[in-house]
């Protein structure tokens, strides 16, 4: 399996624990979906909260000192947050609860454009780019409760970084 390189936003302990609040109170453990072939499909994974600007980056081929100071300029420090909603997975073995991140003034749009002037892998890039904080993965038979109330309307971001698989 290739091995790519990713830019994303990582959040404080105290946020990691209230949205992994938030999964305890949406889901049961007989909820959740584990697969036994891609590791980072593990259940409930607010503890490990973040935010992926930008995937599939050529790891041998990058500048990393050039890209590592793109990371560094980000200014971008917080992020609205909109609804929840299910993603359906990998030949709909499981769905993926997902926390929409708002980009009304297409900042963080930019900004993923902004990586693409990298080297990268353009299969491994969705067709749309849609920001989003990834709570959990669960069953294929999960729903979401209707009427829920975010409390949290934003989250602070921690650091931006540059991460390789």
């Amino acid at each position: 399996m290739n091995q790519f390189g990713y830019i994303e936003a990582t959040f404080s302990r105290k946020d990691l624990l209230t949205f992994a609040s938030l999964v305890t109170d949406l889901c049961t453990r007989d909820d959740f979906y584990y697969s036994n072939v891609v590791d980072y499909i593990r259940g409930d994974v607010s503890s490990k909260l973040h935010i992926t600007i930008f995937y599939g980056l050529i790891n041998e081929d990058i500048h990393t000192y050039a890209l590592r100071k793109d990371v560094r300029n980000i200014t971008l420090k917080t992020l609205k947050l909109g609804k929840l909603f299910l993603v359906p997975g990998y030949k709909k073995m499981y769905k993926i609860l997902c926390l929409e991140v708002l980009d009304k003034d297409n900042r963080l749009k930019h900004i993923h454009e902004h990586f693409k002037s990298y080297k990268f892998n353009q299969s491994v890039q969705h067709k749309k780019f849609m920001p989003h904080l990834t709570l959990a993965y669960v069953k294929p038979s999960f729903e979401l409760k209707q009427h829920i109330r975010l409390f949290q309307k934003t989250i602070r971001v921690k650091q931006w970084r540059y991460s390789k698989q």
